[in-house]
């Protein structure tokens, strides 16, 4: 699948312009899946492709390219705006949508999401980082007492 071979590029370490093409073609493209609601639930609660995904996500987010970075902050930002959506509609209605509370999930993006806008320094799109970190702390309440 082409996340495991992101992954791999992310891996390596080796900054090249061809990796990092790549590596933001793939997080495009993951983030365009989240306009499919059945897409993004098989791919964000199926324990084969999550921890491959969050793996992409996560080293992108830490990446030493910012158009990476970038790329990743939008994922980052479709994946906690996929668990608020899912937050607000658990108990209201039947939903395919609901979401499957993973705390230790949730504080491995948090965590990268935090150091990934700690490295940021002169990027005009910081506003998606901030959101991203926003949707995650905010329907979350062991996280949104004074935490940021």
């Amino acid at each position: 699948m082409i996340t495991s071979r992101a992954l791999e590029v992310l891996e390596t370490g080796e900054i090249s312009k061809g990796r990092r093409n790549y590596v933001v073609t793939v997080l495009r493209l993951l983030c365009n899946t989240f306009s499919n609601a059945v897409l993004t639930r098989s791919i964000l609660m199926d324990d084969r492709l999550r921890p491959t995904l969050t793996g992409v996500l996560i080293q992108s987010l830490l990446w030493e390219d910012g158009s990476v970075r970038t790329a990743a902050s939008s994922m980052a930002f479709n994946v906690a705006a996929w668990l608020q959506k899912g937050r607000v509609r658990d108990g209201r209605e039947e939903d395919q949508d609901q979401v499957e509370e993973d705390e230790e999930w949730e504080m491995e993006l948090i965590s990268a999401v935090v150091e990934g806008l700690g490295r940021e320094k002169y990027n005009e799109e910081i506003g998606e980082w901030d959101l991203a970190e926003e949707l995650f702390y905010h329907y979350d309440s062991g996280f949104s007492d004074g935490f940021i």
